[in-house]
């Protein structure tokens, strides 16, 4: 299973790539500590970026929902991680 998520993750990064700017920033770096094991700094990142991308008035990207999840997932918060990927 965690293999799978972070397969998952992997091919949501790369294809994320043509994001602009910021969004692709906190992308990046929060994938990086995710695969370094280090989910509450990947969280902060994918969260940054989710909020970021409320306060333009879009609608946030799945992959946010999908990585934040998979951050709550890895820490055992499984209440949470529900929240973002269902």
């Amino acid at each position: 299973m965690k293999k799978a998520i972070l397969i998952c993750l992997v091919v949501v990064l790369v294809s994320s790539l043509s994001y602009a700017g910021e969004l692709q920033d906190y992308l990046k770096k929060g994938g990086e500590c995710y695969l370094q094991g280090d989910y509450d700094t990947a969280l902060e990142y994918f969260q940054k970026g989710f909020q970021s991308q409320q306060r333009s008035g879009t609608d946030p990207y799945p992959v946010f929902y999908l990585n934040i999840g998979a951050c709550y997932l890895q820490k055992g918060d499984y209440d949470k991680a529900e929240e973002y990927l269902k």
